[in-house]
């Protein structure tokens, strides 16, 4: 999958246009107190997903690309809303799914229980 983009940053509550955050000014404060790392994204929620319909996806060729989401959430401070903070995007693709399942490996055949022996169908 290629990197996310950014889409779009929405930088105060879309109800009272404050630009107070809570959970940015908590990563903020334990940014100042070391006791977390820099680089991540201060989010409630990270909601991620695809636009694809799985009834189609099965039939498309390898290398075909469908576009992936991520909507970052948190908090108003002055008013309680929860309200997206950024919006990013990407593209997924259909790879050959290439897992073998060997009986007597992990993932492979399941076992009678209390037995070392794969149960057959």
């Amino acid at each position: 999958m290629k990197p996310f983009k950014l889409i779009k940053e929405f930088k105060f509550c879309p109800n009272c246009h404050s630009k107070d955050r809570y959970i940015e000014k908590l990563v903020k404060e334990e940014l100042e107190a070391k006791h977390i790392l820099p680089g991540g994204v201060p989010s409630l929620t990270i909601i991620e997903g695809n636009v694809s319909d799985p009834r189609v996806l099965p039939s498309l060729p390898l290398g075909s690309t469908f576009p992936v989401y991520a909507v970052i959430t948190d908090v108003c401070l002055n008013c309680g809303t929860i309200y997206a903070t950024q919006i990013h995007q990407s593209e997924g693709e259909i790879k050959a799914n290439i897992d073998l399942i060997v009986p007597g490996r992990e993932g492979g055949l399941p076992k009678f229980p209390g037995s070392d022996k794969p149960q057959h169908n």
